[in-house]
């Protein structure tokens, strides 16, 4: 019996590697745009929603081969979309040296608009039919413990861009997105495509958008408001590495998938079953809730803060009194408890307040 509570346990856990390895592509994504950009992109998650749109398009209703679809989609209009808000979107507000809250409204603006193409082009019925690129079947490790073909693909694939991403970051053109990120219009003092630097950071970004949001649907009910969040959901294992590190974002969502996989082990009973299923289900939320509390700090390199959150970190927006966190862990922990219908209400909440919250105080150039 023990034996068979270990195996049941490991084989969980093997599990849970696969959706942790999707959430890691998913931060590679965002941690790239960011380290290339300077801007956190919320439109990563409808990004991927419509890869896994198009691709479901391509075989279901085209009748294309799945691969074929894949490749279309993930080299073809993931980039395509990636240009498009790089051209009209982002490089007018790099150009002018934007405030990090304009970033983030347009980022915000870019998910609408894109979930509303969605809507538009597919409707709201969940698709459940949506063709996966991995092959099925497991392989049989020592122990006779099965680990499934798809997570061994996806952790490879998580493996190779973290180390191209690292690799091309230390080469003469990570020193140009440095210098781009850090001081745009030195850089092109300098002679420096910033322009150029920036696409390329958006293409990539885009095309493991695709990767994450292709990979994960077959797993989920495809449907535009469900695969945007949960794919944002992943934002959780950028803020645990700060912003900054691609291993500790890897080792994160790693973590963070295996632990979802083992608490479907605990069962209790009454409102404590309630909140633990909820807990489970989101707990990549939780661990975002939990890291905004914790991380103090966000910064785009070990050194130097970049990027849209660095202001934000040089005013001082760290509270120190004891005891402030508990208020706050209360409150963000309360959805947890609602119905569903009042849950539905509540979100209006926070969303209205990012319509009509009055912007900052601009800081006056020198």
């Amino acid at each position: 019996m023990p034996r068979l509570r270990a195996v049941t346990a490991l084989d969980l856990a093997l599990a849970g590697l696969g959706i942790g390895a999707i959430a890691a592509l998913a931060g590679l994504g965002l941690l790239l745009t960011y380290r290339v950009t300077g801007v956190l992109n919320l439109a990563f998650g409808a990004i991927a929603m419509i890869a896994a749109y198009g691709c479901w398009q391509a075989t279901r209703v085209w009748h294309w081969p799945v691969g074929l679809a894949g490749l279309v989609v993930i080299g073809g209009v993931c980039p395509l979309i990636g240009l498009t808000l790089e051209r009209l979107v982002y490089r007018p507000l790099l150009r002018r040296a934007a405030a990090p809250a304009e970033m983030l409204v347009a980022s915000l603006g870019a998910l609408v608009l894109l979930v509303g193409i969605a809507v538009v082009v597919w409707g709201l019925p969940p698709r459940l039919d949506v063709p996966s690129l991995t092959p099925a079947g497991t392989v049989v490790l020592p122990g006779g413990t099965h680990l499934s073909i798809a997570t061994l693909v996806e952790l490879a694939v998580v493996a190779a861009f973290a180390a191209a991403g690292t690799l091309a970051l230390r080469t003469t053109w990570g020193r140009q997105v440095r210098a781009v990120v850090e001081a745009r219009t030195l850089a092109e003092l300098d002679g420096i495509d910033a322009d150029r630097v920036s696409a390329v950071g958006w293409v990539v970004g885009a095309m493991l958008a695709g990767t994450a949001g292709i990979l994960l649907a077959p797993a989920l009910r495809l449907t535009p408001y469900g695969t945007t969040l949960v794919v944002l959901e992943t934002m959780a294992v950028v803020v645990v590495a700060r912003l900054a590190s691609v291993a500790m974002a890897i080792a994160a969502a790693l973590a963070i998938g295996v632990a979802q996989a083992e608490l479907t082990r605990v069962h209790l009973s009454g409102r404590a079953g309630s909140v633990l299923s909820a807990v489970t289900a989101n707990l990549f939320v939780v661990a975002l809730l939990v890291a905004v509390i914790v991380v103090r700090r966000l910064q785009g390199d070990a050194t130097n803060d970049l990027g849209a959150t660095a202001p934000l970190a040089r005013r001082g927006l760290v509270l120190h009194r004891r005891g402030w966190w508990i208020p706050a862990a209360v409150t963000l922990a309360a959805p947890m408890l609602f119905n569903p219908a009042d849950l539905h209400t509540a979100l209006q909440v926070p969303a209205l307040a990012l319509i009509v919250s009055p912007p900052g105080p601009r800081r006056r150039r020198s």
